[in-house]
C-alpha cells in the first residue's frame, strides 16, 4: 500500500516553510561572517556605532551598526581579504586592515576605539583570532597558498581534507567502495571521526558536489582554480546536513578588479619516480598535466568573470602477473608435471587416478579449447605464463568558469560551471592482457543570489544541478581480435542491445578474465534558500535544502554467465576447465534499476551571545527519509508467512510493491529525523587568548543508492539462476551445455526472453523454485542516526600560533547491514532449513552500531614572515558490527542471529594518526644582483608527512568447524595466546607477507561462533 497522501503533506510543507523561511546545502555556502563586540577603552560596549567591512580585491562593502550590546554580525561575506572599520561621532576612527575571510569561517573581530575625533584614523594591520568563540564545531581551513603549495597527487585539492584531525581516506580501508567503469576515477572519500564512507559532505560553491553511487566526492576544480576549502569536522551546525561526520566546503576562484592569470604545466615520468618499498618493481606512471586561468573585471567594482583549463594525458603500464594456462603438453591431454607436483589428476567420469596424468584431448570441452586459443600459449609444465601488462591511457579534460555581479550594494548574483570530461580506450592483447573502455563526464553547475533586505535581515537562494554519465565496454578479442562472447561457444543466448563479451571466467588460482557492459547515468537538482536575522543577542539562521535525485543503472550484469572452476572433478581447475567440468554457474536477467528520490533539510539555528565572552548555538535539523521510489516497483520484500497477490506464483514469503501494506519504495519512508544541535563556547575574562567549547548533536546519516544495484536481480523482474555441481539435484555442470541438468527449467535455458528494462512483468508469470532473493530491504528498516559530543580547548599565543586539544566521540545506531536471512547449515549439506523455497535470502537491515572515542590534538602557525605550518594528531578507538552495509559489495554479517558477535575493530580504526604539513617561502634574496637573485632566491619548500597505524587484520581458521552450523563468514578464532609469535616469508617473497604463529587457534568444535573481537588483531601493535 503506497501513501501518496503523506507524501504531498511533506511536499507542500517544504514549499510553505520554504517561502516562510526562505530554502543551501549550507546557510553560508562557502561564505564567511564577522563578528565582535565594539567597546571604548574602558571596557563599556559601544551601541550605535557603524561597523563597515570593505573587499579589497573587489570593492564590496556591507555595513551594519552595533546593537544595544555592542554587538554586531556581518553575515554571508565573499571569500578574501577584508579592510574593517568602525565610525562613532566622539570617537576615532578604527581601521583593521588585512583581514583574510576563509570559506565558512566565522571570524570574530572585536574591537576598542579610542575618544577622539571621528576624522582620525587609527589603522591596525592584523588578521582576525584564530581562536573559535562563536560556535563549537570543530575543523580546519585549507588556505589558498596551501593549495597552491603543498604537494598534490594528481593535483586534486579535496585530497587535503586528510590533513584534518580525525579523518582518514576511506578508499584505503576495508570499508572504502569505489567501484571502477561505473563512476568517476578520481572520486575521494573520507572517514570523518570513525564514520562509514559517506560521513563526510562534499559541496563546491554552496552546491552538493557528491556521487549519490557511493556517496564519494565527485571531481573537483584543480588547484589553480580552487581559492581554499574548509572542513568542519564535529558537530556542525543545523544548517549542515545530509550527513553525519563531516561538511567540506570548496570555493572556487573568482576575478577581481585586477587581471590575473597563470599558465602552467607539472610533468611525473619515470626518470624522477621512485619505487614503492613493498613493490618490486619502480612505478612506470608518466603524467602530463597543463593549463591556464584568467580573471578579472568586466566592469570595475560590478562585474568579475574567472576561467580556468586542465588536461591530464597520464599513461601508467598496468596488469602485469603471472597466470597458469594449460601448457602445450596439457593441450595434448598430459598432466603429467602435475602428478610430479604431488596432484592426484583423476578420470572425469569414472573419479579415479588418470594413468600418468593423462586424459585424452577427443574428451576436451570444444569450448575450453576455443578459449584456450586465444590465451598465451606456454611450454612449461605447469603452465606458468608472465602477463606483461599493458599501456594504461587516461585522459582529462576540464573546464570551470565563474562570474560574479555585484547589481548594488543589496543584491549579489554569482554562477559557476565546471565540466570534467575522462577517457580511456579499451586494450585488447589477449584474454588475460586486456581492459575496458571507459567514459566518463563529470558535471556541477550552480548559481547563488544573496539579498541583503536591511542591514539586519539577509537572503541567501542556491540552485545547482549536477550529472555523472559512466559508460565502458568489453575489450576481450579473441586471437583474430572479434569479439568473444559465451554465446559462441556454449548453448547460452546474449542479451538484445548488450556488446558482446565474457562476464567472467574463473578457473580456481590459475586464470580469470572476464569484462562486461556498464551504464549509468545519475543527476541531482539542488535548490536552496536561507534566511539570516541579527536581532539584539541572536543571529539566526533558518532554510530548507531539497535534493531531486535520479539514478539510471543498465548492465548486463549476470545476463552473461559467470563461470568458475576449483578442481573438484579431476583433482586440479585447469585439468577441470579442459574437460569441462563447471564448479559453479550463474546466470540472471541482467540489472536495470530506474530511482527517483528527493532529499529534504529543514533547519532553523539560532546563535545567542549570552554575555560579552559567552555565546550558545541552539539548533535543529529535519531530515525526513523519503525512501527512493524504483520504478515499475522493481525491488521484492521479505515477509515470511505472507502470500503476493501481486505475483500470486511467488513463494509464500516474498511480497512486492502493490501488495497490501507494502510500500511503493519496497522499504518503509519515516518523518521521525529531528536532529538537535547544541554548542557553548567560552572565552574566560582570565585567559582572553582561550576559547573553551563544548557541543552535542543529533544527525542522519544517507544511504548510497548502490544498495538498490542488486534489488531488481531477483524474480520476477529479473530472475537469477545459481547452479553448483556440489548441488545433490544437479551434480553435474558441463561447460558446453550448462543447463542439462538443471531440471526446474527442464534442462534447458530459460533465456531467452530477458527481461524488458523497467517493465512490470504480468501478474500470472511463473517462479521456479527455490527462488534466489538477491537484495532487498527489511520492513522495518529506519536510517542511521549518530549522537556526536565534543569538548574542547584553544589557545593563541602572539598573532600567528594556535594549539587545541579537543575530545570527540560519536554513538551511532540503525547502520545499515547486510543479513542472511536463510542460511544453510552445514549439519544438512548446505540445506537451507529455515525457508526451503529460498536459497539465498539476503536483506539489508538497520541493526549495526559504531562508537568512536579520540583524542586530537593541534599545532598550527598561520603565515608569516613566509612560513606557515600545521600538525594534527589524533589518538582513536573505532567499533562496529559491521563497516560496510551495502549488499552490492558486501554480504552478510557473519552471524546473522546475534549482532553482539559480529562487533569488533571497525574497518576505520587507526588508532595513532599523525600529520603535518608546511609552507616556507625561502628568502628573495634582494641584496643579490639579479642574476643571482633569479637563480638562488625566491625558492619555496613545502610537504606533507603522515604517518599512521595499520588496519585491523581478521583471522579466520575455516568453515565449518563450530556449533553454529550456518553457513555465513566462515569459523572465527579464539587466541591461543595473548603473545604474537611471527616468522619472516623466505628471501624472494612480497616484503609484508608474514605469518603469524600460535596466536590463534580455531575455535572448539563445542563452541559457538564466538565474538569478532577474539579474531581480530589490532592493527597498531606491533610486529
Amino acid at each position: 500500500m503506497s501513501h501518496p497522501s503523506v507524501r504531498v503533506f511533506v511536499v507542500v510543507l517544504t514549499l510553505v516553510v520554504s517561502l516562510a523561511l526562505a530554502p543551501s546545502l549550507s546557510a553560508q555556502g562557502g561564505r564567511a561572517s564577522i563578528s565582535g563586540v565594539v567597546t571604548d577603552s574602558s571596557g563599556a560596549v559601544i551601541p550605535e556605532a557603524a561597523v563597515s567591512a570593505v573587499n579589497t580585491n573587489t570593492g564590496f562593502t556591507v555595513s551594519v551598526n552595533t546593537n544595544g550590546i555592542g554587538a554586531y554580525a556581518l553575515p554571508l561575506l565573499p571569500v578574501g581579504t577584508y579592510d574593517v572599520s568602525v565610525k562613532k561621532e566622539g570617537f576615532k576612527t578604527e581601521l583593521r586592515s588585512g583581514i583574510t575571510l576563509t570559506a565558512d569561517q566565522a571570524a570574530t573581530i572585536n574591537i576598542t576605539i579610542a575618544v577622539g575625533s571621528v576624522n582620525e584614523q587609527v589603522r591596525v594591520i592584523a588578521d582576525a583570532e584564530m581562536i573559535n568563540t562563536q560556535n563549537a564545531a570543530l575543523g580546519q581551513v585549507i588556505q589558498e597558498r596551501s593549495i597552491a603549495e603543498l604537494p598534490l597527487n594528481g593535483r586534486n585539492p579535496a585530497s587535503l581534507v586528510l590533513l584534518t584531525p580525525g579523518m582518514i581516506d576511506v578508499l584505503q580501508t576495508g570499508g572504502g567502495v569505489h567501484q571502477g567503469y561505473t563512476t568517476f576515477p578520481t572520486e575521494e572519500g573520507a572517514s570523518a571521526n570513525g564514520g562509514r564512507q559517506g560521513s563526510t559532505l562534499y559541496v563546491l560553491d554552496g552546491a552538493i558536489n557528491m556521487d549519490n553511487y557511493h556517496l564519494l566526492a565527485a571531481p573537483f576544480p584543480n588547484a589553480d582554480a580552487t581559492q581554499e576549502f574548509r572542513v568542519l569536522g564535529n558537530n556542525f551546525e543545523a544548517q549542515y546536513g545530509f550527513a553525519p561526520g563531516a561538511v567540506v566546503s570548496i570555493v572556487t576562484k573568482s576575478g577581481t578588479n585586477t587581471l590575473h592569470g597563470n599558465a602552467f604545466e607539472f610533468l611525473r615520468n619515470g626518470v624522477l619516480n621512485a619505487r614503492d618499498f613493498f613493490q618490486p618493481v619502480r612505478d612506470e606512471l608518466k603524467r602530463n598535466q597543463f593549463g591556464a586561468s584568467l580573471g578579472g573585471p568586466i566592469k570595475r567594482d560590478k562585474i568579475f568573470f574567472f576561467s580556468n583549463y586542465q588536461g591530464t594525458r597520464e599513461r601508467r603500464r598496468v596488469g602485469g602477473s603471472t597466470a597458469f594456462v594449460p601448457s602445450d603438453a596439457m593441450l595434448q591431454g598430459d598432466f603429467s608435471a602435475y602428478v610430479n607436483a604431488g596432484v592426484t589428476i583423476l578420470d572425469p567420469d569414472t573419479g579415479k587416478p588418470a594413468p600418468n596424468g593423462y586424459i585424452s584431448p577427443t574428451r576436451f570441452s570444444p569450448a575450453a579449447l576455443k578459449i584456450a586459443e586465444s590465451l598465451p600459449r606456454t611450454t612449461d609444465p605447469l603452465g606458468k605464463t608472465t602477463v606483461s601488462g599493458f599501456s594504461n591511457m587516461q585522459d582529462y579534460n576540464e573546464f570551470t568558469v565563474k562570474g560574479d555581479v555585484y547589481l548594488s550594494a543589496n543584491h549579489r548574483i554569482s554562477g559557476r560551471t565546471f565540466f570534467n570530461d575522462f577517457t580511456q580506450p579499451e586494450q585488447t592483447l589477449n584474454l588475460l592482457n586486456s581492459d575496458r573502455s571507459w567514459l566518463a563526464r563529470w558535471q556541477n553547475h550552480s548559481g547563488n543570489y544573496t539579498w541583503t533586505v536591511s542591514p539586519t535581515l539577509l537572503n541567501n537562494f542556491v540552485i545547482s544541478y549536477s550529472r555523472l554519465n559512466s559508460n565502458s565496454i568489453s575489450g576481450l578479442r579473441d586471437k583474430g581480435g572479434n569479439r568473444i562472447c559465451y554465446s559462441q561457444l556454449i548453448e547460452v543466448a546474449d542479451p538484445p542491445n548488450s556488446p558482446c563479451t565474457i562476464e567472467a571466467l574463473w578457473v580456481g588460482g590459475s586464470f580469470g578474465f572476464g569484462q562486461n557492459f556498464n551504464g549509468l547515468n545519475r543527476s541531482t537538482w539542488g535548490v536552496s534558500d536561507s534566511i539570516t536575522k541579527t536581532k539584539g543577542r541572536h543571529l539566526i539562521v533558518g532554510g530548507v535544502d531539497v535534493l531531486r535525485q535520479y539514478w539510471d543503472l543498465a548492465t548486463d550484469w549476470l545476463a552473461l554467465p559467470i563461470i568458475s572452476f576449483d578442481g573438484g572433478v579431476t583433482g586440479h581447475e585447469l585439468s577441470d576447465f579442459l574437460v569441462g567440468r563447471v564448479a559453479s554457474y550463474t546466470q540472471g536477467g541482467g540489472e536495470y534499476q530506474r530511482l527517483h528520490a528527493t532529499q529534504i533539510g529543514v533547519y532553523v539555528q539560532d546563535q545567542i551571545r549570552v554575555a560579552q565572552n559567552l555565546t550558545m548555538s541552539a539548533g535543529v535539523r529535519w531530515e525526513p527519509f523519503l525512501a527512493p521510489v524504483p520504478s515499475s516497483g522493481r525491488i521484492p520484500v521479505f515477509s515470511p508467512g505472507e502470500q503476493s497477490t501481486r505475483y500470486p506464483n511467488a513463494p509464500v514469503g516474498v511480497v512486492y510493491p502493490g501488495d497490501p501494506g507494502v510500500p511503493d519504495a519496497g522499504v518503509p519512508s519515516g518523518y521521525d529525523y529531528f536532529n538537535p544541535r547544541l554548542g557553548l563556547a567560552w572565552r574566560p575574562g582570565f585567559m582572553k587568548n582561550t576559547s573553551i567549547r563544548a557541543a552535542f548533536g543529533m544527525f542522519t546519516a544517507p544511504i548510497d543508492y548502490s544498495s538498490w544495484n542488486h534489488t531488481a536481480d531477483s524474480s520476477p523482474f529479473s530472475t537469477t539462476y545459481d547452479l553448483s555441481a556440489y548441488d545433490p539435484s544437479i551434480k553435474s555442470i558441463k561447460l558446453d551445455h550448462p543447463w542439462a541438468n538443471y531440471k526446474p527449467t527442464g534442462g534447458k535455458s530459460p533465456f531467452p526472453p530477458f527481461p524488458d528494462p523497467g517493465s512490470s512483468p504480468p501478474s500470472d508469470t511463473p517462479f521456479t523454485l527455490p527462488m534466489y532473493f538477491q537484495a532487498g530491504f527489511n520492513r522495518n528498516f529506519r536510517l542511521a542516526r549518530e549522537l556526536s559530543w565534543n569538548f574542547s580547548i584553544e589557545r593563541q599565543f602572539g598573532e600567528n600560533w594556535l594549539v587545541r586539544a579537543a575530545y570527540v566521540a560519536s554513538e551511532a545506531y540503525h547502520l545499515i547491514n547486510g543479513i542472511e536471512r536463510n542460511p544453510g547449515f552445514f549439519s544438512a549439506e548446505g540445506a537451507r532449513l529455515l525457508y526451503p523455497q529460498f536459497t539465498s535470502v539476503l536483506e539489508m537491515a538497520s541493526w549495526a552500531t559504531s562508537n568512536y572515542q579520540s583524542g586530537q590534538f593541534t599545532v598550527e602557525k598561520r603565515f608569516s614572515k613566509g612560513f606557515q605550518f600545521q600538525s594534527n594528531y589524533t589518538y582513536s578507538k573505532s567499533l562496529d558490527s559491521a563497516s560496510i552495509g551495502t549488499l552490492a559489495f558486501t554480504g552478510s554479517v557473519a552471524d546473522p542471529f546475534n549482532m553482539r558477535n559480529n562487533r569488533g575493530w571497525s574497518a576505520f580504526n587507526f588508532p595513532h594518526v599523525f600529520v603535518n604539513n608546511f609552507v616556507w617561502e625561502l628568502p628573495k634574496l634582494n641584496r643579490l644582483n639579479p642574476f643571482a637573485r633569479g637563480v638562488i632566491g625566491g625558492w619555496q619548500l613545502s610537504g606533507i608527512w603522515r604517518m599512521q597505524s595499520g588496519a585491523p587484520v581478521g583471522i579466520r581458521p575455516g568453515y565449518g568447524n563450530n556449533r553454529s552450523l550456518f553457513q555465513t563468514g566462515g569459523d572465527r578464532a579464539d587466541y591461543a595466546s595473548r603473545i604474537l609469535q611471527h616468522e619472516r616469508i623466505p628471501a624472494g617473497c612480497a616484503r609484508n607477507a608474514w605469518k603469524y604463529a600460535a596466536l590463534f587457534v580455531p575455535r572448539p568444535p563445542d563452541k559457538l561462533l564466538g565474538p569478532r573481537h577474539l579474531e581480530e588483531l589490532d592493527g597498531a601493535r606491533p610486529l
